[in-house]
């Protein structure tokens, strides 16, 4: 009886062993599941992909859900491989930046709470925000002129914008950035100097000297025409922006607005040359649609028209769409490889994605 029970209870506590090792690998298994899919989803459906094709070049776009992912610009001194930065802070994906020249930046970028670089208003601008949401508008500043003289108060004037032509706007503030000659047809040219200082100018040629800047102004602007030698100017560029803003970058031409191709009209008022318009291209960008996902494009060579483009992504359901910088600058990196560009292709700015 006693070999019964003992044997009985054995019995027992095998079953209830294995039970306990049973259900301890159906938990493990399931962790296991479940740490793929944690995995994969946040690895692999940090965004959506398509694969298209114009004019035998392949338009690649991938769709964002902005809560999923984080966007941060970088910039250099110089320019970088996009290898070196993918190796460095390894994005999910990499996108080239705005416009530059050599070692200069020409584009216009904000980030750190501050402008890195100007460029005319009215330009295409990515505007990115703290909360993670995206707008794609034209970028807007305000000029403050601070003129003080030793015999009365300091006087503020407000211009409209930087770096405008000046054969199509008034009020016109050329800065150092700015490399193109001034070719006043009217008003009245001035040159700041950096410590405030000025001269009227009466050559139909002038450029800005390193952080100063020149000033073309309508004769409207009595201010301006009462000044005296013992005055200063001093100067001030302002992007308007939200409070929330995280950083900006400008590009152009804006390809789509309110859901309408707009390429055309915008290549023209963006000054937009004939051979980039109407020319194969390669070219990248940023877009949005209705429900504020975000959109990077990208056509690799041998490129596509600035209309193809617009119309393709019209047809995609983007209600705001612009380009970034484009042609040879062209680079996008994702899943784990270069898709557009090369990884030598060397920018000296670049939008990386992170999953959030």
């Amino acid at each position: 009886m006693k070999r019964v029970w003992i044997k009985n209870t054995i019995s027992f506590y095998e079953k209830l062993i294995n039970s306990f090792l049973f259900s301890t690998k159906i938990l493990f298994y399931a962790f296991f599941v479940f740490c793929i899919l944690f995995f994969y989803q946040n690895n692999s459906y940090a965004f959506t992909e398509n694969e298209y094709v114009i004019n035998n070049a392949h338009l690649y776009v991938f769709k964002f859900n902005p809560k999923e992912v984080r966007i941060i610009p970088y910039l250099n001194d110089y320019p970088i491989r996009a290898i070196d930065v993918v190796n460095y802070y390894n994005p999910f994906l990499l996108v080239n930046g705005t416009f530059f020249y050599s070692n200069k930046l020409l584009g216009a970028l904000y980030m750190h709470g501050e402008p890195q670089s100007y460029m005319g208003d009215n330009r295409a601008t990515f505007f990115y925000y703290k909360n993670n949401t995206a707008s794609i508008n034209y970028l807007k500043y305000r000029v403050k002129l601070n003129i003080c003289s030793s015999s009365s108060k300091c006087k503020v004037l407000y211009l409209d914008g930087i770096n405008r032509p000046q054969n199509y706007y008034e009020n016109i503030l050329y800065t150092n950035g700015y490399l193109r000659p001034v070719l006043p047809t009217s008003g009245i040219l001035i040159k700041i100097n950096e410590d405030g200082t000025f001269e009227y100018l009466y050559t139909r040629s002038a450029l800005p000297t390193k952080g100063g800047y020149i000033l073309l102004a309508n004769h409207d602007l009595d201010v301006l025409n009462n000044l005296v030698p013992t005055d200063t100017i001093r100067v001030s560029v302002e992007p308007i922006i939200n409070s929330n803003l995280d950083f900006y970058i400008s590009g152009g031409p804006m390809l789509l607005y309110n859901g309408q191709n707009i390429a055309i009209q915008s290549s023209e008022k963006e000054y937009i040359a004939n051979d980039i318009k109407i020319g194969n291209r390669m070219r990248t960008g940023l877009g949005i649609d209705a429900s504020s996902n975000i959109y990077v494009f990208s056509v690799s060579w041998p490129g596509c028209t600035l209309n193809e483009l617009a119309n393709s992504l019209e047809k995609l359901g983007l209600k705001e769409a612009m380009l970034l910088d484009g042609g040879y600058s062209s680079v996008l990196y994702a899943k784990n490889r270069f898709l557009v560009g090369s990884e030598a292709r060397a920018n000296i700015s670049y939008l990386m994605f992170f999953t959030n």
